[in-house]
């Protein structure tokens, strides 16, 4: 048995009924020799043997009395519960496999097994298949998402199908454990409540005695301005995937001096910046994104979320391409030092002055008082960057074409865009409130358009540079700055 950290619990409390917290993978695979009928079959088993050496697949929730969560093993995981098959009118595109994925992400997962599920789908232009991975947010942020999905690639389409494990579940725990947990929970809620007004008391003073006034302040969160889109969320989901050349962006990158995730924000500010024009927003003021940023050590393989939020302004106002990206460089570099100076932990530190179980009847009283419609939007949308593999990954013998990546949306905050790395391509996964951003393949086809502008802008489009990464940049302490996790 072992407890949910606050920061973990929240996420589980969060949920409503239009608040689905669930962090989504879409992979793109080239089936390659494995013929048709077996496709299923053979992704099937290659699930149920590898499910085991992932936790959060094998461990189910139980609520204490006290209202504190923890996980304990389930000793009767069936994997045909928790995978589903769906086959896309052929052909099927990245549209048509958009909208399976809207369907997929808008769900909540059942509590009564691990909070996982896998959907295979066939039907897809060039005989391809693709499988969308669905994992709650509590059991897993951005990074650790990507550790875990891990565990099902190869790297070769002939790895041997043998990944055994030693695990063995654990026995269900007695109601004396559950007890003893309970009023162990009661008891130690006080000091993590102290623990973590503490910590955030240091990092405020921290932050008071470290500020430079040279460098301009970073976005407060509650202070964005309310767009048409920023009310509050319905149960359905949009969902819209895109890709650029990872050279593209590269060459953008090194001829301003910037960093990759610099560049990333920029087009989606300039997306952002067509679809708003083309639906008649005043665009007057930068928007503000809420940017979240791993705070894991390249030995930290535990799952769970440890993660922090920085806030950008985005300059949609401004017309010239170039000047919006250095503003985003300047926003960027802001956040970044306020962090430094903040220290990490600070949104565990938050959700420590909570009572455990609580934010379920915060959520359901703001629900009710219809908040999100008059409290001033925590943020107008998220942006999430992850640096993925740069070399062929293998899932069942099929090669993973493209990774597109999706993360969850919160009340009044109906856009979420999510970017990975992943060979040759940085890959756009957007999933907004099918209410509040109905048409959401306009803006991810803005994309390219933004791109487009960019090379224009700054010459690159036929520009043949050293694209190596090791030529130092403006900034090579934060060389290409994927900042990791959707929150």
């Amino acid at each position: 048995m072992e407890y949910l950290s606050p920061l973990d619990g929240a996420f589980l409390d969060a949920e409503t009924a239009t608040q689905a917290l669930n962090v989504v993978a879409v992979l793109v695979l080239d089936s390659g020799a494995t013929p048709p009928e077996d496709r299923y079959r053979v992704f099937r088993d290659r699930i149920e043997e590898r499910y085991p050496a992932i936790p959060p697949c094998r461990r189910r929730l139980r609520r204490l009395p006290t209202g504190q969560a923890v996980w304990v093993e389930d000793a009767e995981v069936h994997v045909d519960r928790h995978l589903h098959h769906a086959v896309v009118g052929r052909p099927g595109g990245f549209r048509e496999l958009a909208d399976v994925t809207a369907h997929v992400a808008a769900g909540q997962l059942p509590r009564d097994r691990p909070l996982w599920e896998c959907w295979f789908v066939e039907g897809l232009e060039g005989d391809k298949t693709a499988a969308i991975a669905k994992v709650h947010h509590c059991a897993i942020d951005g990074v650790s998402g990507i550790t875990a999905l891990a565990e099902f690639f190869d790297l070769a389409p002939d790895a041997p199908t043998e990944h055994g494990t030693d695990w063995r579940p654990q026995p269900a725990p007695g109601l004396a454990t559950v007890a003893g947990a309970s009023l162990g929970a009661a008891a130690t809620w006080p000091f993590t409540f102290a623990r973590s007004a503490f910590a955030l008391g240091r990092s405020w003073l921290g932050d008071r005695r470290k500020r430079d006034d040279s460098v301009p302040r970073t976005p407060f969160p509650f202070t964005a301005p309310r767009l048409a889109l920023n009310h509050a969320l319905s149960r359905g989901r949009s969902v819209a995937l895109t890709s650029v050349p990872l050279d593209d962006v590269k060459r953008i990158r090194k001829h301003l001096g910037v960093t990759v995730n610099d560049v990333v924000v920029a087009l989606c500010t300039g997306a952002l910046r067509s679809y708003l024009t083309s639906h008649d927003e005043r665009l007057e003021r930068t928007l503000t994104a809420c940017v979240p940023t791993s705070e894991r050590g390249l030995e930290d393989q535990r799952t769970g979320n440890k993660f922090s939020t920085l806030f950008y302004a985005l300059p949609v106002h401004l017309a010239d391409p170039v000047e919006r990206i250095m503003a985003i460089q300047r926003s960027a570099n802001a956040a970044k030092d306020h962090h430094e100076r903040v220290g990490t932990g600070r949104l565990e530190s938050v959700t420590g002055l909570v009572p455990p179980g609580s934010i379920r009847w915060i959520m359901r009283a703001a629900s009710e008082l219809r908040l999100p419609h008059v409290v001033p939007p925590f943020a107008n949308l998220f942006i999430s960057n992850v640096r993925g593999p740069d070399f062929p990954l293998y899932v069942a013998g099929a090669r993973v074409d493209h990774i597109f990546p999706l993360g969850p949306l919160f009340e009044a905050v109906p856009l979420n865009v999510t970017v990975v790395t992943y060979l040759d391509r940085v890959s756009f996964g957007f999933i907004g409130c099918a209410e509040r951003v109905p048409d959401i393949q306009s803006l991810a086809d803005a994309v390219s358009g933004a791109l487009v502008e960019l090379q224009a802008a700054t010459g690159t489009r036929e520009v043949a540079i050293d694209l190596r990464d090791d030529v130092p940049e403006q900034a090579p302490s934060r060389e290409d700055d994927h900042a990791g996790v959707r929150a």
